[in-house]
């Protein structure tokens, strides 16, 4: 049975709507709202689809079939988000 964290080409990705509102909640004294969860999920899944995109890239052009932390790394500072 595939990871709710992966998916395969073309197929939806649904990220667990729980772990992500207890996210918001560690980092504010307020409630959150369905819809506020519902919004960041696909802000999480649009981000992790393109970092995963761009390390494919970092992956081929190093010559590898496999993407390394590194390549999620480099993907990750190339669109803008920092640690």
């Amino acid at each position: 049975m595939p990871s709710v964290f992966f998916k395969t080409r073309g197929e939806s990705m649904e990220l667990p709507l729980e772990p992500i509102k207890r996210i918001i909640k560690e980092q504010t004294e307020m409630r959150v709202s369905q819809e506020a969860t519902v919004e960041l999920q696909t802000a999480i899944e649009t981000n992790a689809e393109k970092i995963s995109q761009l390390a494919e890239k970092f992956a081929d052009a190093g010559g590898r079939k496999t993407i390394l932390g590194s390549d999620v790394v480099k993907a990750v500072e190339a669109i803008g988000i920092g640690k």
